[in-house]
This record gives C-alpha cells, sequence and structure tokens, in this order.
C-alpha cells in the first residue's frame, strides 16, 4: 500500500531515493524531543496520508487506522534498530571506501524499504478486497491522473536530467553534512553521464502496473483473490531499475576527495542522527513500559 499509492517521481533515481528516505525524517527534526514526537505520531500521519487518496467507509477508514498502528509498533520494535544500523554503516564511509562496500550499504537500504512494504501486503489485500466498485473506479481515476502528472513532469525536465541528478546528489550529500565544492560536484556531473534517463520506460511500466491492478481489483469477487493481489503487490518492487554501480561510483568519488573539515562535519551529522535515533528507541520503549496495551 505504502508503494502502491506512492507518487513514483524519480523512481529511475531509486537508490539515491532510498539512501535518503530513511534519513529524510530524523534529519528534519532539530532536536529529541521533536524527533520523538514526529515519531510518536507516525501512525497518524500514515493514516491520514492513506485516507486522503480515495472516500474509505467508516469502517473501511477504521482499518486504514488499525494498519497504521500495528506498522508503528512493528516499526518501533524491528525496524528502529535496524535503522541505527543502516546509519552505523553510512558512518564508516571513507577515503577508502569502495564499490562493494556502497553496494552492501544500498542493500541494506534495499533491506529496510522492501520490509516496511511488505509489511502492508497482506492488509492491503484485504482491505482491496472490501472496496465497492464506485471505489475501484475512483482509485482508476486516481493512479490515471498520477500517471498524467509524471509523464507532465518528466516532459518538463527530461532536458535537465543530468542537472537533476547533480541536484538530488548534492542534497543528499547536503543531508549527510557534506557540502560539495566546485570541482567534486562536476566530478559527479561527469560520472553522472553515463545514467541512461529511463523516466519514461519507469512510467509505461508502472502504468501497465496501474492497469494490471485495476483489472484483478475489479475481478475481487473471484477464487484466490486475496494470493494473487498480494503476488501483483509484491512484483512492483521488481519494475524498479537498477543503477547502484554508477551511482556507488559517485560516492565513491566524493568520499575519495573530502577534506578534513567536510570528514569532520560528515561525522558529526551522521553520528547526531545515530544518537537521535537512540533516544527515540529509548522513549518507544519507555513508552510501550508505561502502555503495554
Amino acid at each position: 500500500m505504502a508503494i502502491t499509492f506512492s507518487r513514483m517521481k524519480g523512481s529511475y533515481r531509486s537508490y539515491l531515493n532510498i539512501l535518503t528516505l530513511f534519513l529524510l525524517a530524523f534529519l528534519l527534526c532539530s532536536c529529541s524531543t521533536l524527533g520523538y514526537f514526529w515519531y510518536d505520531r507516525l501512525d497518524r500521519s500514515l493514516a491520514n496520508y492513506f485516507l486522503n487518496y480515495i472516500e474509505f467507509s467508516n469502517e473501511q477508514s477504521d482499518s486504514i487506522r488499525s494498519l497504521a498502528k500495528d506498522f508503528k509498533e512493528w516499526n518501533s520494535v524491528y525496524e528502529l534498530p535496524r535503522y541505527k544500523i543502516f546509519m552505523e554503516e553510512v558512518l564508516k564511509l571513507d577515503e577508502q571506501v569502495s564499490v562493494i562496500d556502497i553496494k552492501n550499504i544500498f542493500d541494506l537500504a534495499n533491506s529496510l524499504f522492501k520490509s516496511s512494504y511488505t509489511f502492508f501486503i497482506p492488509q492491503t489485500a484485504a482491505l482491496f478486497e472490501t472496496l465497492s466498485d464506485a471505489q475501484v473506479e475512483e482509485l482508476a481515476q486516481v493512479l490515471k491522473d498520477r500517471v498524467l502528472k509524471m509523464d507532465n513532469e518528466w516532459k518538463s525536465t527530461k532536458k535537465n536530467y543530468n542537472d537533476n541528478t547533480v541536484r538530488d546528489y548534492t542534497r543528499l550529500m547536503n543531508m549527510l553534512g557534506i557540502k560539495l565544492g566546485n570541482t567534486q560536484t562536476d566530478d559527479i556531473r561527469k560520472i553522472s553521464l553515463n545514467l541512461e534517463d529511463k523516466t519514461f520506460e519507469s512510467i509505461r511500466a508502472y502504468e501497465k502496473w496501474n492497469s494490471e491492478l485495476i483489472v484483478l481489483l475489479n475481478a475481487r469477487k473471484g477464487p484466490r483473490f486475496s494470493a494473487r493481489c498480494q503476488t501483483h503487490l509484491k512484483s512492483l518492487l521488481l519494475i524498479m531499475p537498477r543503477e547502484e554501480e554508477i551511482y556507488a561510483t559517485m560516492i565513491v568519488k566524493t568520499f575519495s576527495s573530502l577534506n578534513q573539515t567536510q570528514i569532520k562535519k560528515f561525522k558529526k551529522k551522521v553520528n547526531y542522527l545515530i544518537s537521535l535515533v537512540n533516544k527515540i528507541i529509548l522513549a518507544t520503549n519507555k513508552n510501550q513500559l508505561h502502555n503495554p496495551y
């Protein structure tokens, strides 16, 4: 459900986006208290996000809120410690880092992304089974509008694909406390020329996936719907392009060129993120002890 209803914008830059995904929420928090406040409201934020897509019945809305709450509880127990491990691996990056090291970090990030996505799949299939014909039509239109928006965005930016890639990469480095110099940015620009703009193909694959989903939903009263729906939801992960080799090369090039000031700021930022996750884990565990039910 998380990806089904996501914008999918920039999926051709999926590896930069995945690396960013688990850092962004914590970077938005200026202190540990605010960080915990954000995480404490995670279930409500998720539920509101999903509820904005189509008109759900009261019972369906309750199911979505319950699912979001279950996700938060699962995430706090099983995933937050993994986020910490992920950030600790990022902290190890230095001038000696290799492409293989970066790919290992990508694998960790992909694992976190996949586990969060797959958590929603069985419950999403169950929810889809309760949709009315009108809701399926509404969802079909939402998905068509989304593809149209993606197409328009791509058409307006495709001439600047290389610039957008460099911009996104620079933002990722800024999130990690690294402000790239002109020479470092030029190096990344040169490497990014090896990337192929697969946005059009990605959008078409997503459009095809959406069409197949609607066909499946129109047959939701048929046999084995839940199993077929879950298989289809899982298949969305397979249509994301994989260009991690080039992105890994970018990161290796950057870290091999960092000066001592940049390294110091990078370590400081990631250590801050790790400490923030630690505080959220402790606060969450304490809250669970006080409120076991």
